[in-house]
């Protein structure tokens, strides 16, 4: 059997299964959705720019039944299609016609889609928008933070964590003191202790002790120029 057609066979029954997964969800009233993917399926591995077109045509007068569009991005996106997944989550985000939630989640799909590409400026500018849906604003510090940790950039982390002790007291603490030992450690690395043992004091007095697993007790020792 030939190399490609079994590409374009497994491609079209992962689509299938995520279809099948929203289908089962959405009961009778996603029938026509399905039908309509299922042939967009055999379209996509030989002609996904025009599979991907006349879903966008049809989503327009689809606006009850958003969720196979979640469905059909993650499907590009867990192939390596990041552009794809991301033309769909911004057609989602630009619908007046749906609600806000829902509008918000594409959002929250656009920075993981700028995220699966390695732009993370851009995940990050996302998920920044997307906080201001109150909702969704925790679920949306969180992936910001993934960014913070990704660039090691432990000072905004610090910033961002305190953002979450707003929606979530214990895990915004626990947080920015993690961060806070990050930012301990770096400064002990480089050989500043005092400002190791500042970071290392702020992070204890907002932890429930995990922090101080974190970073040298050494660092504390007074004797230490």
């Amino acid at each position: 059997m030939p190399p490609d057609f079994l590409v374009s066979m497994a491609g079209g029954l992962i689509l299938a299964a995520a279809l099948g997964y929203w289908y089962a969800r959405s009961g009778d009233s996603g029938r026509g959705l399905h039908r309509r993917f299922r042939e967009y399926a055999q379209q996509l591995p030989r002609r996904s720019e025009k599979a991907v077109s006349a879903y966008l045509a049809q989503a327009e007068e689809e606006s009850s039944e958003p969720g196979a569009a979640f469905e059909l991005a993650a499907y590009f996106r867990s192939g390596g299609d990041w552009r794809r997944a991301l033309q769909i989550h911004e057609s989602l985000a630009a619908r007046e016609d749906l609600d806000a939630a829902t509008r918000a989640h594409a959002g929250l799909e656009i920075g993981d889609d700028y995220r699966a590409a390695g732009m993370l400026d851009r995940a990050e500018e996302a998920y920044v928008r997307t906080a201001e849906y109150l909702p969704l604003r925790l679920n949306a510090l969180e992936r910001q933070l993934g960014v913070c940790e990704q660039l090691a950039d432990w000072e905004r982390a610090v910033g961002v964590a305190e953002q979450v002790r707003s929606e979530d007291s214990s895990l915004g603490s626990r947080l920015r003191s993690h961060y806070l030992c990050e930012l301990a450690a770096q400064a002990a690395g480089a050989g500043d202790m005092r400002r190791a043992r500042s970071y290392w004091r702020k992070a204890s007095r907002g932890a429930d002790g995990s922090a101080r697993l974190l970073v040298d007790p050494a660092v504390l020792d007074p004797r230490d120029p």
